[in-house]
Protein backbone atom coordinates (compact mmCIF):
# COMPACT_ATOMS: atom_id res chain seq x y z
CA UNK A 1 0.00 0.00 0.00
CA UNK A 2 2.79 2.43 -1.17
CA UNK A 3 1.48 6.44 -1.96
CA UNK A 4 4.47 6.87 -4.93
CA UNK A 5 7.21 4.95 -6.33
CA UNK A 6 9.41 6.69 -4.18
CA UNK A 7 7.80 5.19 -1.05
CA UNK A 8 8.04 1.86 -2.67
CA UNK A 9 11.87 1.96 -3.29
CA UNK A 10 12.52 3.75 0.55
CA UNK A 11 10.68 0.33 1.35
CA UNK A 12 12.79 -1.66 -0.43
CA UNK A 13 16.07 -0.08 0.81
CA UNK A 14 14.54 -0.51 4.22
CA UNK A 15 13.91 -4.19 3.29
CA UNK A 16 17.59 -4.63 2.38
CA UNK A 17 18.78 -3.58 5.24
CA UNK A 18 16.75 -5.92 7.26
CA UNK A 19 17.68 -8.79 5.50
CA UNK A 20 21.41 -7.74 5.85
CA UNK A 21 20.76 -6.91 10.28
CA UNK A 22 18.97 -10.34 9.83
CA UNK A 23 21.72 -12.25 8.06
CA UNK A 24 24.51 -10.77 10.90
CA UNK A 25 22.09 -11.47 13.66
CA UNK A 26 21.76 -14.54 12.47
CA UNK A 27 25.30 -15.65 12.12
CA UNK A 28 25.82 -16.28 15.47
CA UNK A 29 23.35 -19.44 15.81
CA UNK A 30 26.14 -22.76 15.43
CA UNK A 31 25.13 -26.02 13.95
CA UNK A 32 24.65 -26.06 10.49
CA UNK A 33 25.65 -24.51 7.37
CA UNK A 34 27.92 -21.43 7.64
CA UNK A 35 26.56 -17.51 7.32
CA UNK A 36 28.27 -17.93 3.78
CA UNK A 37 27.29 -21.11 3.01
CA UNK A 38 23.54 -19.68 3.76
CA UNK A 39 24.75 -16.27 2.16
CA UNK A 40 25.42 -18.23 -1.32
CA UNK A 41 22.84 -20.48 -1.04
CA UNK A 42 20.05 -17.71 -0.37
CA UNK A 43 21.60 -14.78 -2.61
CA UNK A 44 19.56 -15.43 -6.00
CA UNK A 45 16.28 -15.36 -4.22
CA UNK A 46 17.66 -12.28 -1.73
CA UNK A 47 18.60 -10.58 -4.95
CA UNK A 48 15.40 -11.61 -7.32
CA UNK A 49 13.54 -9.65 -4.33
CA UNK A 50 15.84 -7.21 -4.04
CA UNK A 51 15.10 -6.47 -8.10
CA UNK A 52 11.29 -6.79 -7.89
CA UNK A 53 11.11 -9.97 -9.60
CA UNK A 54 8.87 -11.52 -6.59
CA UNK A 55 7.44 -14.43 -8.60
CA UNK A 56 11.05 -15.58 -9.33
CA UNK A 57 11.74 -14.95 -5.59
CA UNK A 58 9.54 -17.21 -4.38
CA UNK A 59 9.84 -20.22 -5.88
CA UNK A 60 13.67 -19.54 -5.66
CA UNK A 61 13.16 -19.42 -1.63
CA UNK A 62 11.37 -22.51 -1.83
CA UNK A 63 13.73 -24.33 -3.85
CA UNK A 64 16.09 -23.47 -1.13
CA UNK A 65 13.32 -24.35 1.56
CA UNK A 66 13.20 -27.85 0.07
CA UNK A 67 16.85 -28.54 0.66
CA UNK A 68 17.23 -26.89 3.79
CA UNK A 69 13.71 -26.14 5.48
CA UNK A 70 15.30 -23.44 8.51
CA UNK A 71 17.52 -21.58 6.25
CA UNK A 72 16.36 -18.38 7.47
CA UNK A 73 17.24 -16.05 4.59
CA UNK A 74 14.79 -17.96 2.29
CA UNK A 75 11.89 -18.00 4.79
CA UNK A 76 12.49 -14.12 5.71
CA UNK A 77 11.76 -13.77 1.43
CA UNK A 78 8.88 -16.40 1.03
CA UNK A 79 7.25 -14.43 3.99
CA UNK A 80 8.22 -10.74 2.63
CA UNK A 81 6.61 -12.19 -1.35
CA UNK A 82 3.50 -13.45 0.42
CA UNK A 83 2.69 -10.39 2.30
CA UNK A 84 3.23 -8.55 -0.80
CA UNK A 85 1.39 -10.70 -2.48
CA UNK A 86 -1.70 -10.57 0.10
CA UNK A 87 -1.37 -6.86 0.43
CA UNK A 88 -1.65 -6.65 -3.57
CA UNK A 89 -5.31 -8.65 -3.66
CA UNK A 90 -6.37 -6.69 -0.41
CA UNK A 91 -5.80 -3.45 -2.43
CA UNK A 92 -7.39 -4.64 -5.38
CA UNK A 93 -10.40 -6.14 -3.52
CA UNK A 94 -10.87 -2.59 -1.50
CA UNK A 95 -10.88 -0.97 -4.76
CA UNK A 96 -13.45 -3.64 -6.28
CA UNK A 97 -15.66 -3.07 -3.31
CA UNK A 98 -15.04 0.82 -3.50
CA UNK A 99 -16.09 0.59 -7.30
CA UNK A 100 -19.06 -1.82 -6.40
CA UNK A 101 -20.05 0.99 -3.63
CA UNK A 102 -19.96 3.72 -5.59
CA UNK A 103 -22.11 1.64 -8.72
CA UNK A 104 -24.68 1.19 -6.16
CA UNK A 105 -24.97 4.61 -4.86
CA UNK A 106 -25.47 5.45 -8.69
CA UNK A 107 -27.81 3.59 -8.85
CA UNK A 108 -30.04 4.15 -6.07
CA UNK A 109 -29.62 7.71 -7.20
CA UNK A 110 -31.20 6.91 -10.47
CA UNK A 111 -34.00 4.58 -8.66
CA UNK A 112 -34.47 7.72 -6.54
CA UNK A 113 -34.40 10.21 -9.90
CA UNK A 114 -37.19 7.82 -11.38
CA UNK A 115 -39.08 7.61 -8.35
CA UNK A 116 -39.57 11.55 -8.51
CA UNK A 117 -40.39 11.71 -12.22
CA UNK A 118 -42.94 9.01 -11.87
CA UNK A 119 -44.62 10.83 -8.37
CA UNK A 120 -44.08 14.00 -10.45
CA UNK A 121 -46.30 12.58 -13.46
CA UNK A 122 -48.88 11.48 -11.73
CA UNK A 123 -49.66 15.15 -10.20
CA UNK A 124 -50.43 15.93 -13.94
Amino acid sequence: MFATCGDEEAALKHLRYFLLTKVVFLAGCGGGPTLAQRQVESAPAVHALQDGQFDDALSQSNTILEKQPQTPEALLVRAITRYRTTVNQLVLDGRTLAMGLGSLHAADRRAQELANTCTSSRKW
